[in-house]
């Protein structure tokens, strides 16, 4: 990637990515990710027979997300 307009300092070095960036590709497989380890992080488990969804029991309580 080359140096952003306006930030280019005449040395000619490229950038390295370090964040995924919004639109590529690997975005929202990046976003799965990060969103699947928070909500297990909270006590949410995925479904086997949906992915999308997310299901927390807190006693006689059922949370359930759907993504």
């Amino acid at each position: 990637m080359k140096q952003p307009e306006g930030y280019d300092d005449g040395t000619g070095q490229i950038c390295e990515l370090i964040k995924t960036k919004y639109g590529l590709k690997q975005s929202g497989c990046k976003w799965n990710h990060k969103l699947d380890t928070k909500l297990k992080n909270l006590g949410y488990t995925r479904l086997y027979s949906d992915p999308c969804a997310y299901i927390r029991r807190d006693g006689d309580k059922i949370s359930i997300i759907t993504v």
